[in-house]
């Protein structure tokens, strides 16, 4: 079950992340996400979890298939995206990075 639930976890946030990303950032934003998801399975893989990794994986290569067609179903829709500005609320580093590097457990932890 936890294999199942990494693969869904990892496939619907980079789907969360095509629905709303401004077009302007979205090839940064997803190049970025797409190379932590491969520092993810890394990391499941050489923790022991090769299953893991491999769900993360298939989650990506699903996206990597599939993004052309998710773009295209919620950018086409027609809806007005309403922007607002949650920059005081975002945290302006990598917070993988901060957990995989810095041992960073909590999210208190976190120097703003």
């Amino acid at each position: 079950m936890a294999v199942r639930r990494a693969y869904l976890l990892h496939r619907n946030s980079i789907i969360v992340l095509l629905k709303n990303c401004p077009r302007s950032d979205l090839g940064l934003v997803l190049g970025a996400r797409y190379f932590l998801e491969l520092a993810s399975a890394a990391y499941f893989f050489v923790g022991g979890h090769p299953d893991r990794a491999a769900a993360v994986l298939r989650a990506l290569v699903w996206n990597l298939w599939r993004s052309p067609a998710t773009l295209r179903r919620y950018r086409s829709s027609g809806e007005q995206h309403i922007v607002h500005d949650l920059s005081p609320f975002v945290y302006p580093k990598s917070i993988a990075m901060a957990r995989f590097l810095g041992k960073v457990t909590r999210f208190s932890d976190l120097k703003w």
